[in-house]
This record gives C-alpha cells, structure tokens and sequence, in this order.
C-alpha cells in the first residue's frame, strides 16, 4: 500500500458510508461519504483520498477541502 491509512493516534473508531463518486466535465472528479464517529471518545477524522491520472499533464494536486 503506497498510502497506508490509520497511521494517526486516535482513541475512537469511525465508519464510512453513502459514498458518492460523480464526473464533473471531464477533468473534476466529486467525491462525498459520510463519516460517523462510532466510538464513546469524542472526535474528528480527516478522509484522505488518493489516486493518480497517468496522463496529466499536471504533477500536482489540483484542490483540498475539508468539510463540516
């Protein structure tokens, strides 16, 4: 695995769900999940999400957000 998750400290569990994957004109992908903090320790996660486009032109991301 080139990106191993979990490798933060965290004291709580989470669980993803309802993911969504959309194409936006050819060149932006959309992504959206729900995230649920299933432990009894109060928390945040950040979702990390990783891929690659062998034929861009472009080395470096185009955008990151973190959302509430």
């Amino acid at each position: 695995m080139l990106y191993p998750f979990g490798c933060g400290l965290t004291y709580t569990t989470f669980a993803y769900d309802n993911y969504k994957v959309s194409l936006k004109d050819n060149r932006l992908l959309e992504l959206s999940l729900d995230v649920k903090n299933t432990g009894s320790t109060a928390s945040d996660e950040v979702v990390q999400i990783y891929g690659s486009a062998p034929a861009s032109r472009s080395r470096l991301p185009r955008a990151f957000t973190r959302s509430t």
